[in-house]
């Protein structure tokens, strides 16, 4: 009964004091009264502290107008449920007062709450250049992900780059760098901060990987097989025998025009392997056909095929190759071997069963033997019959 006599009373006083323009005193009796349990002020009070802060204001008094600043914008959301009137009151404050660090984490609260990803941004836009050492690097990295969540994260570029050129060493700032380029694949740029990082560690494995995976992007991101060749070199000097590294290498020499370097390059790693056929042995061998091949060499070309073949049978994509490269070079003892064996092949590979069936029907045209040809050619499209080219073809043998 006393608690609710007191309400009252300290209502009663509110109402009265807020008439007479004594607002400051109203709100305090106003949140006592809410204290001890009373409903429905939650308007009042709002009322109350928009006019004190008002007041406050106009006298020049920061300290209190902030306050009562932060307690109408808590008041608002609390009592009212009032979210976009409490963040106008805040951001109010916060375009009147641009460095008041506490007041923009406030902001930032309220829009991270209601998702608000672009305000977001500018309120961490505004933190970096006020922040400094860790601050400042958790300011950019909320930065960036708030641009990532409004669907623009290259808006987050500029700032981020301008952190990582004044601290190459900051980890984190690198390390957002990078998630935003491959998002935006800015492989270039990707490409160069992966082998800045690579220079600033001790740890060779880690040197080795991201080296490695330099020149990976240089040469099918962005098509520039001779700039893939410095960071791979320094990959390979790590490890000389690494033989995932001496492939891309080769590959990059080849592609860059110097299939010579390529073709001593892999000779060196095929010797090692002594006669024990493996898959590793084959992806080598492979890789000297193609740089035999850039050389205009096509008979060790269809050689080097063979034999990466020969060390790794299973390789649908391998015999494909064989057989496509060896009926262009009317190589057909080849060319049949590689058909025969896609064949009876039960993997899926680049030249389909009812296509090396159909392959071996053009060879047998060519050899002159006419019903072999037109049986091979019935066999294919009776296991595919939209093969068009086996339908022409037999459509040509029988006129």
């Amino acid at each position: 009964a006393g608690d609710a006599e007191r309400v009252r009373l300290l209502r009663l006083r509110a109402n009265v004091r807020s008439t007479a323009g004594q607002y400051a005193a109203a709100v305090e009796d106003l949140e006592e009264a809410m204290s001890l349990g009373a409903d429905g002020l939650g308007q009042e009070l709002c009322d109350a502290l928009r006019h004190a802060q008002a007041d406050a204001a106009g006298t020049g008094d920061q300290l209190l107008s902030r306050s009562l600043t932060m307690r109408l914008a808590k008041a608002y959301k609390t009592h009212l449920g009032a979210e976009e009137q409490a963040r106008e009151v805040v951001a109010s404050w916060v375009n009147s007062n641009p460095l008041d660090h506490d007041a923009i984490y406030a902001l930032l609260d309220l829009d991270t709450g209601a998702g608000r990803w672009e305000d977001v941004a500018l309120g961490y836009t505004r933190l970096v250049k006020l922040e400094e050492g860790e601050a400042q690097t958790d300011a950019a990295v909320f930065l960036a992900d708030a641009y990532e969540k409004a669907g623009t994260p290259e808006a987050a570029r500029a700032t981020l780059e301008s952190l990582h050129k004044i601290d190459p060493q900051n980890a984190r700032i690198r390390s957002r760098l990078r998630r935003l380029y491959e998002k935006i694949e800015a492989f270039r740029e990707l490409s160069n901060l992966i082998i800045v990082e690579a220079n600033q560690t001790n740890d060779d494995d880690l040197r080795f990987a991201l080296l490695r995976e330099a020149g990976e992007l240089r040469m099918y991101q962005l098509n520039a097989a001779a700039t893939a060749i410095g960071p791979l070199m320094e990959a390979a000097d790590l490890r000389p025998h690494d033989e995932g590294v001496i492939v891309l290498l080769s590959e990059a020499y080849t592609l860059a025009g110097f299939a010579e370097d390529a073709v001593q390059l892999l000779q060196s790693a095929i010797e090692r392997h002594g006669d024990k056929r493996s898959k590793d042995l084959g992806a080598l061998q492979h890789r000297m056909a193609r740089a035999l091949a850039a050389t205009g060499d096509h008979e060790g070309e269809l050689k080097w095929l063979q034999a990466a073949w020969e060390s790794y049978p299973q390789s649908g994509e391998m015999a494909s190759e064989l057989a496509t490269r060896a009926m262009a070079l009317q190589s057909w003892d080849a060319a049949l071997k590689a058909l025969r064996a896609l064949a009876a092949m039960r993997t899926p590979a680049p030249i389909s069963r009812p296509l090396a069936l159909f392959r071996q029907a053009e060879i047998a045209e060519i050899q002159e033997d006419p019903r072999k040809a037109a049986f091979l050619a019935k066999k294919a499209l009776s296991e595919d019959p939209s093969l068009k080219e086996a339908e022409e073809f037999l459509a040509r043998l029988k006129a």
